[in-house]
């Protein structure tokens, strides 16, 4: 993206990504003039960088329907979409509790009003979600399933609401 904009090899581009780490290279981008269109997949948003979507000139969420006029899949489906089990039993729950009020302890009165606002929408910061689910990795032996990530994060920010009371 960024040769073809340097040297005047386009005036748009579109972008199919979510990484912060692009934001960089979107700015830098613009600065030759190129406008940055962000483009998603059906229920992208929610793991698209709130940062990367600011900085684009414009953001499109593709649907099925719009992917069917270019694309077409002669595929089976992999897997099955079945529910997720979200059910966590009351042991996990609380080991998961403790790994939210251990993280919450852990910051300044000042800081956690900081990190109550960072982490009200869907695009925690890396350090805060790594440093979380990593701890719960080291805790488990595995990777939380969703559910359990939503409980701890939950956990993690009624730790924080009721230490600023």
């Amino acid at each position: 993206m960024l040769t073809l904009a340097r040297n005047r090899a386009m005036a748009e581009c579109i972008l199919l990504s979510g990484d912060e780490d692009v934001r960089i290279g979107v700015q830098q981008a613009q600065e030759y003039g190129v406008r940055v269109h962000l483009v998603g997949i059906a229920h992208a948003r929610p793991s698209q960088s709130e940062f990367l979507k600011q900085e684009a000139d414009s953001t499109h969420e593709w649907t099925k329907s719009d992917l069917e006029a270019f694309l077409v899949c002669n595929c089976e489906p992999a897997f099955d979409h079945e529910p997720m089990n979200t059910e966590i039993s009351a042991e996990d729950a609380e080991i998961l509790r403790e790994i939210a009020q251990h993280h919450a302890s852990q910051l300044s009165d000042k800081k956690k009003s900081e990190v109550l606002q960072l982490t009200a929408g869907e695009d925690w910061p890396r350090n805060i979600h790594r440093a979380l689910l990593g701890h719960a990795k080291n805790k488990f032996g595995k990777f939380l399933e969703r559910g359990e990530q939503t409980f701890l994060k939950t956990e993690f920010r009624k730790q924080l609401e009721n230490s600023t009371e």
